[in-house]
Parts: structure tokens; sequence; C-alpha cells
């Protein structure tokens, strides 16, 4: 009976060209042969991963993830106009593809009041992973843009405070400017300041293929305001919650996250108590 062999397959970026941004080859063999491949195919490539274990010696490029499973495991974003994959903190180029010129946009938030008992709420902070202790809370923010709607479930805490600020100041300095959702909520934000206008799209990652259900031009100032007054809004509400849960915690819940921090410490400790 003949031997089974397995070979290993690697996931690969590489360019067809010199413009931004990747396309996505899943390569079989061992990292020397696949490296061989690699360079009689492209002039750029980077070996990323090695992917999983094949029966067969296959090559897949160019190769596109479920949108749903790229989004749970790595912070690679698409651009629909390109057909092209971006690693985080690479700029994609601003689209020049049509869409609405708006005078406003709206961002509302509600609420997930099932996760957000006074119970779920202390659940948050005590399992909280990596030593990053934090009271979580959970909302549905809906945008809603001229005829365009869309929800995101949203997980928000102290820790993507920085994130925000990061959001706005490079909105407000012209730059190629992202929002990363947690990644259980399916949803990036990105935008670009063009000129005094900012082209703003809301990508969803729930299904096989990458959709834009939120994609519009707007001033960029309205477009700042809109988004501050929306993350200062959150940000009191989290506020509230946060201390309305520490305010229950008893003295030996205080110690017991203590002694959790020291035990793995990660981050630096946060709550003043």
């Amino acid at each position: 009976m003949s031997t089974k062999h397995t070979y290993q397959s690697y996931e690969v970026f590489y360019k067809i060209d010199d413009t931004p941004g990747w396309k996505i080859a899943i390569m079989a063999g061992d990292k020397q042969l696949v490296e061989e491949k690699c360079k009689k195919l492209w002039k750029v490539y980077k070996i990323r991963y090695e992917s999983g274990t094949l029966d067969k010696l296959k090559d897949v490029y160019p190769f596109n993830y479920r949108a749903n499973f790229i989004h749970m495991r790595d912070d690679i974003v698409y651009s629909l106009e390109l057909d092209k994959w971006f690693e985080l903190g690479e700029i994609i180029p601003a689209p020049d593809s049509k869409c609405e010129l708006l005078n406003n946009f709206v961002i509302d938030y509600k609420l997930y009041e099932d996760y957000c008992t006074i119970d779920d709420l202390r659940s948050t902070l005590f399992e909280s992973f990596h030593g990053r202790e934090a009271v979580e809370i959970t909302v549905d923010v809906t945008f809603k843009a001229a005829q365009m709607q869309h929800t995101i479930r949203f997980l928000y805490a102290h820790y993507y405070q920085s994130d925000i600020i990061n959001f706005l100041d490079s909105i407000e300095n012209n730059k190629f400017s992202y929002l990363i959702i947690e990644e259980y909520w399916f949803a990036k934000i990105f935008v670009w300041t063009i000129g005094d206008k900012c082209r703003v799209k809301v990508q969803d990652y729930h299904t096989e293929i990458v959709k834009e259900p939120v994609d519009f031009m707007i001033d960029k100032k309205t477009c700042i305001d809109v988004f501050a007054k929306f993350f200062l809004s959150l940000d009191n509400e989290y506020a509230r919650l946060e201390k309305m849960t520490l305010d229950s915690l008893t003295e030996e819940d205080i110690n017991f996250l203590h002694e959790q921090h020291e035990n793995i410490k990660d981050f630096d400790w946060h709550y003043d108590f």
C-alpha cells in the first residue's frame, strides 16, 4: 500500500504590477519549494503564513478568502474597486468610482439591552482576556445616509478610545483613515479626505463576499462633526455604565481582579482601585 503524502500550504501575497495592493495565492509544498515557485511567478511577493495541509500538490492563484472567515482571522482588508487586498497600515488609494454627494448623514446607536444588564457588564470585567480588564458594552450602531441604512453591532470599551482619536485625527490631517470594529461584529469603516470632501465607506464582512452598504461623499467638516458627536455620546454612555459596574464591586471583587491582572499582566492596570 503506497504512502499518502501530505504537503503544507502557504498563504502568499503577490503583486501583478507596481500599483498598491496584493493578490493572494495558496501555494503547496514545503517552504523551499514554495519560495522557488514564487520566484518564477512574481517579482514581488511575500510568504505570510503556513496555512494548513493538503493531500496533494495544488496551487491556487488568485485566491479569494470568504469575507466572514478572513475578518475573524486577520486584519487584511479588501478594495472592491481594485479587487486587491491590503495589510493593516497600508494606504488604500481613494476610490475613483462614483457615489452620492450628501449634505449630511446620521449615526444613531442603541444599547443592546440583553448584553448591558449589571450582571452582563460585571461579567465582561471579570472575564477580560490577557490582563486587559474592562467593562465592555454592546450597542447597535446605525448609519443613515440618504437611502442607505446599515446597522453594526458594536463592542465598545475604554481601550478603543485611542483608536477613535487616531481615526478622527487622521481625517482632520487629510490621511487615509480607518476604524476596524472588534472582530466579531464583521465591519470596517474607511474615510478618505479628497480636497474639502470625505469619501466614507462602511464595509460588511458578514457573508462570503465583502459588501459596502454605505458609500458616499460629504463635506470634511460635517464628516468630522458627525463622527465626533457620535463617539462623544457613546463615550458618555459608556462612562455611565462603567461607573455603575465599578460601584457594584465588593472588596472581594477588587482583590480578585488585582490578582487576576497580576497573573496575566499583558497590559497596564487601568482602573483606580
